[in-house]
Parts: C-alpha cells; structure tokens; sequence
C-alpha cells in the first residue's frame, strides 16, 4: 500500500496506530511540498515532522481538557453562589 493510500485509509481508522499514522502523512505531506522521493532520502524530517505532528495533537488534547475543566469549575462557583443566595 502506498503512503497516500494508507494516510486516507488511515483516517477512516480512529483506531489506527498513531506513530503509523504520523509517518504515513509525514511521508505524504513531504514528498507532496518537496518532491516525490524526498522524505525517503530525508528520514530526519519525517522524524521531525512526526514529532510536531505529536506535539500538536497533545497541544490541542490539552487545550480541550482546560476547556472542559473550566467549564465545570464555572459551573461549580455558579452552583455555591446560588446556595450562598
């Protein structure tokens, strides 16, 4: 399977092995913007690009957890105001 065909395969899969998806789409992306062949002949960039891609992902999974912890603290002061009443 080609690496453009398992990225899109891959995203129909939200079980997929993420350090498998990781690579399959750094190799898409930078052969896509650099030419066919060039993450091949560059493997520390697909390890770069892997590692942001993880980055991001945990940025983002993080921001979502604040989100959610902050709404429920919210909704706990607005609970205590309304029993201080």
């Amino acid at each position: 399977m080609t690496p453009e065909a398992r990225a899109k395969a891959d995203a129909k899969r939200p079980e997929c092995d993420c350090a498998e998806t990781y690579l399959c789409r750094a190799i898409v992306n930078i052969d896509r913007h650099l030419g066919e062949g060039y993450a091949a002949k560059h493997p520390d960039l697909v390890g770069w690009f892997m590692l942001t891609s993880a980055l991001c992902w945990n940025t983002v999974a993080i921001e979502v957890g604040i989100d959610r912890l902050m709404e429920q603290l919210e909704a706990v002061v607005e609970a205590m105001a309304y029993e201080d009443d």
